[in-house]
């Protein structure tokens, strides 16, 4: 286990074998970010996307929470900062939801309690979201005089549509897990005290799967081609790749012996 401390609070990052974990510790807090967080974040997952031994990532938050968004101390000296410290609090809110989506191995959100502002982005930019039952999202941006962001202006449409995105978005809406499940913003909802299980179940189901072949999967998913045209194309860049690797040798072998691929 690797705990990385900062002046508000702790990201731990537990590994076992080819699943690691990923927790913002902040429980006091209900896990709101700040930008030692943030940047800690980010650091957490380009590394653990460098580790060739993981194969599958959880992201959650300690303390019956998932995420608050952002800290109240940290919105405060947004608001006395200068031009170029809040444009590099954005660079850094961009930064992160970048190193969140583009992560190469399948990333699944374990979203207890609350998830708000951009808690939610993070939870969207994942590829798997658990939800408890007991779940609260929160779009209420405006009420603090802001816009979306951490991603929201793009993944609630992506998760959600564009017509719901509008009113979850315009009118900050907070929704429960039965309707974040409605909505498509939650893939999956459980007993609040089997998100972590469950969350860890696909993990590990993730983590048998080819990992160059999953990550290529993922970067097509990501571009969202917008014809058949473009997405074919993609897809036949990708699949060349494809059939130059070990993986796809020992997916046939396996495939004549009729037997388990072993990746």
């Amino acid at each position: 286990m690797e705990s990385t401390a900062t002046d508000k609070g702790v990201i731990r990052v537990d590994q076992q074998g080819a699943v690691a974990k990923i927790t913002i510790d902040r429980p006091g807090r209900m896990n709101a970010l700040d930008e030692g967080l943030g940047e800690q974040l980010c650091v957490a997952f380009e590394s653990l996307a460098k580790d060739g031994q993981v194969r599958a990532a959880i992201l959650s938050g300690a303390g019956g929470n998932f995420c608050a968004g952002g800290d109240v101390e940290g919105l405060r000296r947004l608001e006395r900062a200068s031009s170029s410290e809040r444009s590099a609090f954005m660079d850094l809110v961009s930064r992160l939801a970048r190193s969140v989506r583009d992560f190469p191995r399948p990333l699944i959100a374990a979203v207890q309690g609350v998830a708000a502002g951009g808690g939610v982005g993070l939870a969207l930019a994942c590829d798997t979201v658990v939800m408890g039952e007991g779940t609260r999202l929160s779009f209420g941006f405006w009420r603090i005089g802001l816009v979306p962001d951490t991603g929201l202006l793009r993944l609630a449409i992506d998760r959600a549509g564009p017509a719901a995105a509008r009113q979850l978005l315009l009118r900050g809406r907070v929704v429960d897990s039965r309707e974040a499940f409605r909505l498509g913003l939650a893939d999956e909802v459980v007993a609040d005290s089997e998100v972590l299980a469950t969350a860890s179940s696909h993990a590990a189901s993730f983590s048998h799967q080819p990992p160059a072949a999953t990550a290529l999967t993922k970067s097509l998913l990501n571009a969202a081609p917008t014809t058949l045209e473009e997405a074919l194309t993609l897809e036949a860049k990708a699949q060349m790749m494809c059939f130059d690797s070990p993986e796809f040798r020992e997916g046939v072998a396996a495939f004549a012996a009729s037997r388990p691929p072993r990746f």
